[in-house]
């Protein structure tokens, strides 16, 4: 698999791991399987509808909460749940505000939850979110660089 910019070697292959483990255990296939995983494995109360974004993950101050706003977009849904759960499975919602690692870590996640490789999630995600995401992470690089 593609190596996966800007995140140390050591916790990448900590964050596939992770990933893996929860894939190889539950299979997911469907949206529901993503719910399945966000409340079994790491008992996350997911909440629909709620706010503008697709979706946000956090501690509401008695349990672990994903806010999650689906579209007509299954493929898109299915990255943006695996994304919120990785935040919460790799210890970022004490990270605030979040940092352009922990997304990119949390996209790093999404990926092997959903069992992507990262040219095909990015190429989706990209045209599909469009935008804001691609105007941060290129702000981003550009800071790193220069």
């Amino acid at each position: 698999m593609e190596k996966l910019l800007f995140i140390d070697k050591d916790r990448e292959g900590q964050v596939r791991q992770e990933a893996k483990r929860v894939r190889d255990k539950y299979s997911p296939k469907s949206l529901e399987d993503l719910r399945d995983i966000a409340r079994e494995e790491y008992g996350i109360k997911i909440v629909e509808g709620v706010g503008r974004s697709r979706g946000s993950a956090g501690w509401n101050g008695k349990s672990f909460e994903i806010k999650f706003n689906p579209s007509n977009s299954k493929p898109l849904d299915s990255m943006v749940l695996a994304h919120e759960i990785g935040h919460i499975a790799m210890g970022h919602p004490v990270v605030r505000p979040s940092s352009t690692l922990t997304e990119l870590e949390a996209h790093c996640f999404s990926q092997e939850l959903n069992g992507i490789t990262p040219v095909r999630y990015w190429i989706y995600f990209l045209f599909k979110e469009g935008g804001e995401i691609v105007k941060k992470l290129a702000s981003d690089l550009y800071h790193r660089i220069f």
